[in-house]
């Protein structure tokens, strides 16, 4: 191995022009921006006091010995250098410092989401995707390591898919039932049953709300004929009353017979009045009938649209719960099927910050990662399971 030898300041010079070769020879090393998290590593030359690693923070600055805090975040190595370089030239420590920075070590890379051990890591130059998933243990469900928690999560998939069939079958009915009243009868399934009694009742009482309203209108027809008789009959009897009235005048008739007359009157004015309340309370059941039907039929509805909602809530939480457990069994699936398995289809997603403002990319797996990314990682089934319960 072939060694420098020379004066310390020789030596000094001389890694201060390797360190800029490197950077020459690494363009992405020198326009590489420092940003709080990262930890830099300035040496200065013949002046190893103000020499040090330091983080920087979340001001953007850098701490040095003797010089205090230095904004560094957003510049590149270069332009850190030449920061520090005028910080110790301002405040009369050197007056021609000579200094290399570096970035000791870089802010890590966050991957969480369907990988086995998400968490931090350590960035590397020319850090991929694929390299971070692997990192964290490849794809799959957080602390998923063992086939024993895929074969509870087959039982809890079993269960799930029974739970789905019964919900969709329930959907089908309450569509069917808030509709009007028919549906596709593989839908319903066993709900057909609680549909066709639900039906039969509503039928029953529109039956029985009908006939009511049957016997109302005969009991209002026959209380108008009734209050046609007494019109006639009350003419007659006022003819009755003038003649006797001017018999009684006369002297010819006795006025107890005027007198029995008005009393007559009197009572078939008062059947007359019997007769309009009598009218009145049968139309007012005639529409308190009609109202009833009416808001017993709304109010099942409404309750029928409550019911469809929560069955879409839960159909729709078991849907994804009955994804994650494929994701769950997907291991222990391909060991039994082998090449059949369906293989799924990562997804990624990076948020990257930068200048402040963080956005967000869908990179390849091989794409090359920056310090500070934070990976999403979820899995697509392009072709999802089919497993039947007892299967």
């Amino acid at each position: 191995m072939r060694s420098f030898s020379g004066s310390a300041g020789t030596r000094r010079t001389y890694r201060a022009a390797l360190f800029a070769l490197c950077l020459g020879c690494c363009p992405m090393a020198a326009m590489a921006q420092v940003q709080p998290g990262d930890t830099l590593r300035v040496e200065v030359f013949d002046a190893p006091e103000f020499s040090r690693e330091g983080m920087v923070g979340q001001d953007g600055a850098i701490a040095l010995p003797l010089v205090g805090r230095i904004a560094v975040a957003g510049m590149d190595l270069e332009a850190a250098g030449r920061a520090i370089e005028g910080a110790l030239k301002s405040q009369g420590l050197l007056t021609t410092p000579r200094l290399i920075v570096e970035i000791a070590v870089h802010r890590p890379v966050y991957v969480g989401g369907s990988v086995r051990e998400p968490g931090m890591i350590a960035f590397v130059p020319g850090l991929t995707a694929r390299q971070a998933i692997i990192a964290a243990g490849g794809m799959g469900t957080p602390g998923d390591t063992d086939a024993e928690k895929a074969l509870s999560s087959v039982a809890r998939r079993e269960a799930v898919v029974f739970e789905l069939s019964q919900l969709t079958e329930r959907i089908a009915r309450l569509e069917a039932e808030i509709g009007d009243g028919t549906g596709n009868a593989q839908d319903i399934g066993a709900e057909a049953a609680f549909l066709q009694d639900r039906l039969d009742r509503r039928e029953q009482r529109e039956l029985h709300t009908n006939q009511l309203l049957t016997l109302i209108k005969f009991e209002i027809d026959t209380l108008d004929r009734q209050s046609v008789l007494h019109e006639a009959e009350a003419a007659l009897q006022q003819s009755d009353i003038e003649d006797a009235r001017s018999l009684v005048q006369r002297g010819l008739a006795p006025r107890t017979r005027l007198q029995e007359l008005l009393r007559q009157m009197s009572e078939l004015n008062r059947d007359q009045l019997e007769n309009r309340a009598y009218h009145a309370r049968a139309q007012q059941g005639a529409e308190t009938a009609r109202y009833a039907l009416a808001d017993a039929i709304a109010a099942e509805r409404e309750a029928a649209r409550t019911d469809l909602a929560a069955a879409k809530a839960s159909r729709a939480y078991l849907l994804a719960e009955l994804k994650e457990l494929d994701l769950q069994i997907l291991p222990l699936r391909m060991n039994l099927q082998g090449s059949r398995a369906a293989s799924p289809q990562a997804r990624i997603q990076v948020h990257r910050s930068s200048g402040g403002e963080t956005r967000m990319i869908e990179p390849s797996l091989d794409a090359p990662l920056e310090p500070g990314d934070v990976l999403e990682v979820s899995l697509v089934l392009s072709d999802p399971m089919t497993i039947e319960p007892g299967q």
